[in-house]
């Protein structure tokens, strides 16, 4: 079971759509002999997780483009061949983690009591998870339910979601964050900027498409200099699909 719940993980659904039940009333796993294959391969390496994860990251399954090939939506609609790479949003844990990271404030120190204070600049993984509270932006974007044993995480797309990024405190200190650390540390030029902040953020630089768009909203917004025209950037940018969908 280790090695689909592996394989899941990077996928976004198991080679057996059951993690939880391979028994008769199970789904059929959609590649068996991949599945043995690659279980044979966990013994042999003394159940080394390490090893599985990087066996499956150097897939040619894995490496694959999001983009789907003329013709092939029509044979295959739920991908269930792996002829493209299912772009998977991010956890709740992730997506928070990772607007902390790009303003270059979080806190990788391992270990210590987990806190309560969502805002704090730890890990997600040392926020406490209340079980009366199921209004917190962890819930919003579908974290496990504390309350039972979920064998996989379930995928909303809501309005809520949406007016959360846009207004949520914690979002918009992270955008300001995320502006003076561009001021600090990005080149001089406008231009520079904007494809600095891609980087950072996409990990590729910006499009010709985009940095018109990026000019215009900065133009808008007044001075570029000013760190509320940059912050207003950064707010669009953090709140944009590429930033948290794994593509």
């Amino acid at each position: 079971m280790i090695v689909n719940r592996v394989w899941q993980w990077h996928f976004g659904e198991g080679l057996v759509h059951t993690p939880n039940n391979f028994g008769l009333l199970s789904e059929p796993p959609t590649h068996p002999e991949l599945l043995d294959w690659l279980t044979a391969q966990f013994l042999e390496d003394g159940w080394s997780l390490k090893k599985l994860h990087r066996r499956i990251l150097l897939s040619a399954a894995y490496q694959r483009a999001s983009a789907i090939p003329r013709g092939q939506l029509a044979h295959d609609p739920d991908n269930h061949w792996h002829g493209r790479f299912t772009a998977r949003r991010l956890e709740a844990e992730a997506i928070r983690d990772a607007m902390v990271f790009v303003t270059g404030r979080l806190d990788l120190s391992p270990g210590g009591a987990a806190g309560t204070n969502v805002d704090s600049l730890r890990r997600s993984l040392y926020v406490q998870t209340a079980r009366w509270d199921r209004g917190t932006f962890a819930s919003l974007f579908d974290a496990a339910n504390p309350d039972a044993s979920v064998e996989k995480r379930m995928v909303s797309t809501v309005a809520p979601q949406a007016l959360l990024m846009l207004n949520n405190d914690f979002v918009q200190v992270q955008a300001a964050e995320l502006a003076k650390r561009l001021l600090r540390e990005a080149p001089t030029d406008e231009t520079g900027r904007i494809q600095w902040v891609s980087q950072i953020l996409f990990a590729r630089p910006a499009r010709e498409e985009e940095l018109a768009i990026a000019h215009q909203l900065l133009a808008k917004a007044g001075q570029s200099e000013t760190e509320s025209a940059w912050r207003d950037l950064a707010h669009v940018l953090l709140c944009t699909n590429e930033f948290i969908y794994l593509d």
